[in-house]
């Protein structure tokens, strides 16, 4: 897992890390690459826009310190399960038989959408 920390994002950060995620992928199709932005609410709308090879966002100034810890451990948990679902499917040691991405949303209030 990579985790990229930045304090804001800009179009032209979306547009390098999601182009440095794809390169990393096509080495490592298991590998799950992701931003951690400090210094927005809320995840911009040009990471939906210009993102096609990161696989998560998180704005932490959202959370409060003990939620966005909450949150952290959450997705890290998570991505580390899909890493290994995919280096299963790499492998053939896993078969799939369908497939689809989501959008899981996770407001600072504390509220699951």
């Amino acid at each position: 897992m990579v985790l990229e920390f930045k304090k804001g994002l800009s179009t032209h950060e979306v547009l390098i890390y999601s182009s440095k995620a794809r390169r990393h992928k096509q080495i490592y199709p298991y590998l799950r690459y992701g931003l951690i932005i400090g210094d927005e609410a809320k995840v911009p709308g040009k990471f939906f826009t210009h993102n096609e090879g990161l696989d998560f966002c998180v704005a932490a100034s959202s959370f409060k310190q003990n939620r966005l810890h909450e949150i952290m451990a959450k997705l890290l948990k998570a991505e580390i399960e899909e890493s290994r679902k995919l280096e299963k499917i790499t492998f053939g040691k896993l078969e799939c038989h369908s497939f689809r991405n989501a959008i899981v949303l996770e407001e600072g209030t504390g509220k699951v959408v």
